[in-house]
C-alpha cells in the first residue's frame, strides 16, 4: 500500500479529529455539557438544532451528514460524520480540499479524483479498506502505521490561519 497515501489519510483522520474535540470541548465549557463522544456530539447538534457554531476565528458550519470549518470566512476543513464510532469517513473530494487547505498535505497537492482512484484500487485488491454509504473506511488495526498513531498526532488549529 503507498505509504503517501496512507499517511495523507492519517493526517486528513486526525484533523478531523482535532476539529471535532474543539468543538465537544468548546460546548462542554461554554454551556456546562458532558459530551464525550460523536454520538452525543451528533445527538447534541441535532437536539438544538444547530446549523452554525462560531469558536474565535473558527466557525463549524452543520450541513446534512457532515461539517465544515472556515478560518476567518476561508473553508479549511470539511467531512462527513463517520460510520459508527469513525469521526469521518473518506470523501475523496473532501478529503483533497482539506489537506489542500491545511498543513496535513505534506506539501502534495491532492486530487480527489486521485484519491478516489487509490480508494477503488485499495477496495478491490487489498483487503483493508471497506465501502459504507458511499464513504471509505480503513481497518486500521491491518495497517503499520510508523511511530504516530491516531491519537499521538494532533494538528494545531493556528497552522490553518
Amino acid at each position: 500500500m503507498d505509504e503517501v497515501f496512507i499517511n495523507a489519510v492519517n493526517d486528513y483522520y486526525h484533523i478531523i479529529e482535532d476539529a471535532c474535540l474543539i468543538l465537544i470541548n468548546y460546548i462542554n465549557e461554554s454551556e456546562q455539557m458532558n459530551i464525550t463522544n460523536k454520538r452525543e456530539l451528533l445527538d447534541y447538534i441535532y437536539s438544538h438544532h444547530i446549523i452554525n457554531k462560531k469558536i474565535c476565528e473558527r466557525t463549524y458550519y452543520f450541513h446534512g451528514v457532515g461539517c465544515t470549518v472556515e478560518v476567518d470566512g476561508i473553508p479549511k476543513i470539511d467531512w462527513d460524520f463517520g460510520y459508527l464510532h469513525f469521526w469521518c469517513g473518506i470523501d475523496p473530494f473532501k478529503m483533497a480540499r482539506t489537506l489542500n487547505n491545511t498543513s496535513g498535505s505534506g506539501g502534495k497537492i491532492w486530487d480527489g479524483k486521485d484519491i478516489f482512484e487509490q480508494c477503488e484500487k485499495y477496495l478491490k485488491e487489498d483487503g483493508r479498506l471497506y465501502k459504507y454509504k458511499n464513504q471509505y473506511y480503513f481497518d486500521w488495526t491491518q495497517l503499520s502505521l510508523k511511530k504516530e498513531s491516531l491519537q499521538q498526532k494532533k494538528f494545531d488549529f493556528r497552522e490553518l490561519r
